[in-house]
């Protein structure tokens, strides 16, 4: 298969990874998980079926509501390689994708403080535990850290180039005065 077809497998596997998901996610309701329940709903209510309902489950509890970023990430991927874009290796795409995660769960989960419950709802576990070694390791500095950490793994994740973008915004703004 050439490099083109491949490009487009690719871009539509992400597309409907993408979709699935979103629906997964948005559709999820705890009575359908059978450990979370004593009768679980039968059939389940997610949308993506049981498959869709443990998905979200764990997407949930790992990263909690950071697990919306799933949807635009896979859509970013998608077009990448939609465009024909040569991507990144490999091992730098799992590790910039993994300190997006990261980071972005412990912004959740410090941002969403007020109490611990909503601070494991907004990060999930991997948050609420990033959170607290940031806080304990940086004070009230761990914001920050957490914070450029996100934003250089944003740039990394999405093979997006911040500063051409930039460029881009005040050269339409120029010709629009």
């Amino acid at each position: 298969m050439d490099e083109r077809k491949r490009g487009e497998v690719f871009a539509f596997f992400w597309f409907v990874v993408s979709v699935l998901t979103f629906l997964a996610l948005f559709s999820y309701h705890s009575e359908d998980i059978s450990f979370e329940v004593s009768t679980p709903n039968s059939p389940a209510l997610n949308f993506v079926g049981v498959a869709g309902a443990y998905m979200a489950w764990a997407l949930t509890f790992l990263f909690g509501r950071t697990s919306y970023f799933l949807v635009p990430l896979f859509l970013i991927w998608a077009l990448a390689k939609w465009s024909g874009k040569k991507g990144q290796k490999l091992w730098l795409k799992i590790f910039s994708t993994v300190i997006f995660f990261t980071s972005a769960c412990a912004l959740f989960s410090l941002v969403g403080r007020a109490t611990e419950i909503n601070s494991f709802q907004s990060g999930g576990f991997i948050g609420f535990f990033v959170a607290i070694f940031l806080t304990r390791l940086f004070g009230n500095a761990g914001f920050f850290v957490a914070l450029s950490l996100f934003i250089l793994s944003v740039i990394l994740t999405t093979e997006l180039l911040v500063l051409q973008m930039v460029v881009e915004l005040f050269q339409r703004g120029k010709k629009a005065v």
